[in-house]
């Protein structure tokens, strides 16, 4: 289905805030009018990339991307533009009108996930799923929380799913595309059976951050191995940049800017029912920088809630690393008694379980160091020089250099370590990573041939004067001769400026047809004011191009006289062209 009417996409652009959803991916600082931040699209030190919030624009003077909110969410999230446009749909309760009913192949997938979602549903809900209903009751879950977290089952049988979608009509093998089947073959027959993944589960829907159906999960009422699974990678679910109940939770995470992260649907569906609406699963014991950064577009703190067992313990550690590489403060819940959230809550109840999280939730730092110390005997020398070792490796990684100094005094005086010997141990380990990085790495620009880096010189200077001349031409609307435009983007752009209805620099975003116009034309917006004039411009730009012509000639004649030709005619060119020059910065009105 499709919804790329210009109505829709209008109303869109006139409700999205670009600083509202760039500030999720980046922290962005006032700069006069508009915003500077760390460009999200290239590493840098010193911030150029910049958001003006006046024409709904972004631009990177580092790496030239650049242009309106759809094409910041496309580019970092490799969305397409409708998926893109219901994403901010979604966020600003912009209700899209279907311009018609035209079906893309990912669309017909998501519906056929939809359509197995109401059979689960309709799984549980019938005779055949009344041991999998007093299951989740006896687990202690109400008929409101089954209903609004959409559970379902998969009973216990090969062919359930199978016969349903020869019912439907569904090719299996599309089911099996996305992870919905499993196949044997019949090596005596070359024949290729499917059979249903997901048996006598419990069903769980996993959705995207558009709410979308990706795939699906199922935890066994019996005793089946694995005890929970997944859908595998497919063309839809991809496990590192998913998380269990985002569509759910990411309402309250960004209202309270923390997210409780735990580790399957069960602890979730506890959390929830208890009034943890915040609460989000990995799907596993596996945390993602691709998750990191999706928690970090809602929540500023992550509150770690893992069970308490070694793999969730290894976990956490994972976990914290992942979130502190974006910069989110991070921290760690340990219930007593080494206790899951979901046996936690029916041991202690919802009030308790909230009462934990909001009072003992420690530093995530403090969590690392003490996991690190129970693996070392402190009382002997030799196991305390390597617990050292580790401990001056972990404050190594604090990139702030006043929480880094706190760490070593605490720690220094806790371990009764000596503080200036833990500073200078901190201080050679990363200067040692940083040898080693600079040892590594080749430097790729070493061999460009001089002759083609002028020329990109050249091409560079002309494209910021090309540009600088259609900032002040969007301010005038003056009109020039189009040939003095050697970009044919800038063309595009100049014809736009001249062709189009507009108001405001916003509105010429909207009559773009291509996302390098957007970006460009960020570019364009986001230059500053200059003392040079349109005239000046124009001369200098007129200039380059006559430079361009006699620089050609010169090699041509050169040619010519090599091969013992005549060269007057292209003299006769060269005189013209210097003739050319020198009238051109005599000439009083150019524009």
């Amino acid at each position: 289905m499709t919804f790329e009417g210009n109505d829709n996409v209008q109303n869109v652009r006139e409700r999205v805030n670009i600083v509202d959803i760039i500030s999720r991916y980046v922290t962005l600082e006032k700069s006069g009018k508009k915003y500077k931040a760390l460009c999200p699209f290239h590493g840098e030190k010193t911030p150029s990339f910049y958001v003006d919030p006046s024409t709904g624009l972004y631009y990177c003077f580092g790496c030239q991307q650049g242009g309106d909110v759809f094409t910041f969410l496309m580019n970092i999230e490799g969305w397409n533009f409708v998926e893109t446009l219901r994403f901010l749909a979604d966020e600003y309760n912009v209700e899209l009108v279907q311009s018609n009913v035209k079906y893309s192949r990912t669309d017909k997938l998501f519906k056929v996930n939809n359509m197995v979602l109401d059979f689960y549903i309709g799984q549980l809900q019938e005779s055949n799923g009344k041991v999998a209903l007093q299951y989740l009751q006896r687990r202690g879950f109400t008929l409101d929380t089954i209903n609004e977290a959409q559970l379902g089952y998969a009973c216990n049988g090969w062919a359930n799913l199978v016969n349903y979608f020869r019912q439907q009509k569904i090719p299996l093998k599309i089911a099996y595309e996305i992870g919905l089947l499993s196949v044997s073959n019949n090596t005596a027959n070359s024949e290729v059976r499917y059979y249903d993944k997901f048996r006598n589960r419990i069903i769980f829907p996993i959705k995207d951050i558009l709410g979308r159906i990706v795939g699906f999960g199922g935890r066994t009422i019996g005793d089946g191995q694995p005890k929970y699974l997944n859908s595998p990678e497919t063309t839809l679910y991809h496990k590192s940049k998913s998380l269990y109940g985002i569509y759910k939770a990411k309402s309250s995470i960004k209202d309270s800017k923390v997210a409780i992260i735990m580790e399957g649907y069960i602890d979730v569906l506890a959390a929830w029912q208890a009034g943890v609406t915040n609460a989000i699963a990995t799907l596993g014991t596996s945390f993602t920088i691709e998750q990191a950064k999706l928690l970090k577009r809602y929540a500023e703190t992550c509150v770690l809630c893992y069970d308490g067992d070694k793999a969730g313990l290894k976990a956490t550690q994972k976990a914290v690393s992942m979130l502190r590489q974006v910069n989110m403060d991070v921290k760690v819940i340990s219930l007593p008694d080494s206790l899951d959230p979901d046996d936690y809550i029916k041991k202690y109840g919802a009030l308790e379980f909230k009462k934990q999280i909001m009072n003992n939730s420690g530093n995530a730092f403090d969590f690392l160091v003490i996991t690190a110390e129970k693996k070392y005997n402190l009382n002997n020398n030799e196991s305390k020089l390597q617990f050292a070792a580790e401990l001056v490796s972990l404050i190594s990684k604090v990139e702030n250099h006043i929480e880094q100094a706190g760490y070593i005094a605490r720690y220094a005086e806790k371990y009764n370590l000596d503080k200036k010997a833990l500073e200078l141990e901190v201080q050679r380990y990363k200067k040692n990573v940083a040898t080693a990085y600079k040892r590594d790495t080749v430097n790729t620009n070493r061999n460009i041939n001089n002759n083609s880096h002028k020329a990109d010189k050249v091409r560079n200077a002309v494209n910021k004067k090309e540009r600088k001349l259609l900032r002040l031409l969007i301010n005038s609307r003056n009109e020039v001769a189009e040939n003095i435009f050697s970009n044919s983007t800038h063309v595009t752009i100049y014809g736009l400026i001249q062709n189009t209805k507009w108001d405001t620099p916003k509105d010429l975003v909207a009559v773009c047809q291509s996302e390098k116009e957007k970006q460009i034309l960020a570019s364009i917006l986001m230059i500053d004011e200059d003392y040079e004039t349109e005239q000046e411009l124009i001369q200098q730009l007129s200039n380059f191009k006559i430079e361009r012509k006699i620089t050609a000639l010169r090699k041509k004649i050169k040619e010519v006289v090599s091969i013992g030709e005549d060269p007057s005619d292209l003299l006769k060119d060269f005189s013209k062209l210097e003739r050319a020059r020198a009238q051109l910065f005599k000439e009083d009105d150019l524009v």
